[in-house]
């Protein structure tokens, strides 16, 4: 069942559904006559940024329109305004899946966590300027020759030796 709550803000313009819908709400806006026109609700059309995320465009007053992501509106309305140090959250990391039990208030931290959780950061061998394979990386935590040697062997520097042994760089790798 689609629930619909107002968006902060926007009260009594627009309102998101627990589903992630966005729509306007009946209104009385000025005709460009000057007379009074009814505005019936309907959904509004969500665009997809280059970034994959959903969008819509709101307006309020007689201002131009303002593009804001779906998933923030979404949670505006069922969780309440954020807090500047959140962002709001996608459990599964699908930009576009804005039901509201998909969407969460957290931190950047916790926000680049699900996005590695997922795979979808280029860590590793997913990113293109990588020398190094997980095989080659467990090799050299394994071998206990001086660091200099070992980056002469991987073509490497001594400092990416140094912080993979230390587990800095490639510390998922065991």
């Amino acid at each position: 069942m689609e629930i619909w709550k107002p968006i902060p803000g926007y009260e009594g313009l627009y309102s998101a559904s627990n589903l992630g819908n966005i729509r306007s709400e009946d209104r009385v806006v000025r005709h460009y006559s000057g007379g009074p026109k009814n505005m019936k609700s309907r959904p509004l059309k969500q665009s997809k940024s280059r970034h994959g995320y959903l969008y819509v465009g709101l307006c309020k007053g007689s201002s131009s329109h303002k593009n804001h992501p779906v998933h923030r509106l979404v949670l505006s309305a069922f969780e309440g305004p954020r807090d500047r140090s959140f962002d709001a959250c996608h459990n599964d990391a699908s930009r576009t899946n804005n039901v509201i039990e998909n969407l969460r208030w957290d931190t950047r931290s916790g926000n680049m966590q699900d996005a590695v959780k997922a795979g979808k950061t280029n860590r590793g061998t997913k990113n293109p300027s990588c020398k190094l394979s997980e095989v080659a990386v467990r090799s050299i935590r394994g071998d206990g020759r001086k660091q200099y040697e070992i980056a002469a062997d991987f073509g490497v520097g001594q400092g990416v030796i140094s912080r993979i042994k230390s587990g800095y760089a490639w510390g998922w790798v065991t």
